[in-house]
């Protein structure tokens, strides 16, 4: 319940801060703590049917790239739904 006063970029924190306190953070039932979270920021838009809400947190606020875990990952592809550091988003989207 406390989580659900925090903002979401301080859940995605929290969630990595143990293995116990991700467990927790990602199971079914703390969907409405995330719900909260994120209905407590008024300009943003609610998280799409087909992401999770901690996923949806991480590519709206998160820093770390989806694909290598890399932590200065500042390209984001709301289309995809992906986020990716500069070598990520480099071998992904460079020209041929």
């Amino acid at each position: 319940q406390i989580a659900s006063h925090m903002h979401p970029l301080d859940i995605i924190q929290l969630s990595l801060a143990s293995r116990s306190l991700r467990t927790i953070l990602t199971l079914r039932q703390s969907r409405v703590t995330w719900l909260r979270a994120s209905n407590a920021i008024p300009e943003l838009p609610p998280c799409p049917d087909d992401m999770s809400e901690i996923r949806y947190a991480m590519l709206v606020f998160g820093v770390h790239c989806f694909s290598c875990g890399a932590k200065d990952a500042f390209s984001v592809d709301y289309a995809l739904r992906v986020r990716y550091c500069e070598n990520c988003y480099n071998a992904r989207y460079a020209p041929l």
